[in-house]
């Protein structure tokens, strides 16, 4: 995919209709330079997932353009879609993502607790830092 994020909306918008056209003949590198030297955009070009994109990315085909949306000034053009294969690179992601979630559920249900020297001297400390912030803003 052609990933092309747009300094505002109004740019982003402007290029779903230049680019509307481009379909999937098109170089996507020329593509992504002529938007980044003349219209502002950061471009780039890499692969991912269908999930990744969002729902409206469930039938897109080569050449179709995605958003932009009210809230994201980004466009994605989609050059080529692969079907679905567990291979090495896949099974790698798949892997990093199911280690994410394992790691991110643990990290919240952490608890931490200092070690300063003997048990009673250090356990009102660890008691004190385990206790949820008070809000000190105001004072």
């Amino acid at each position: 995919m052609l990933g092309l994020r747009y300094p505002a909306p109004e740019a982003a918008w402007a290029a779903a209709v230049r680019l509307a056209g481009a379909g999937p003949g098109h170089d996507a590198l020329g593509l992504a330079a002529r938007e980044t030297l003349d219209h502002g955009a950061q471009g780039q070009v890499r692969r991912v997932y269908r999930r990744d994109l969002g729902p409206e990315a469930a039938c897109a085909c080569a050449g179709d353009l995605l958003g932009p949306s009210e809230l994201d000034p980004s466009l994605t053009r989609v050059l080529e879609v692969r079907p679905a294969a567990l291979d090495g690179a896949t099974r790698r992601e798949i892997e990093e993502r199911l280690f994410e979630r394992w790691l991110a559920e643990w990290r919240r249900e952490a608890r931490l607790e200092w070690t300063w020297g003997t048990a009673p001297r250090t356990r009102p400390l660890s008691q004190a830092l385990q206790q949820p912030l008070s809000d000190t803003a105001g004072s």
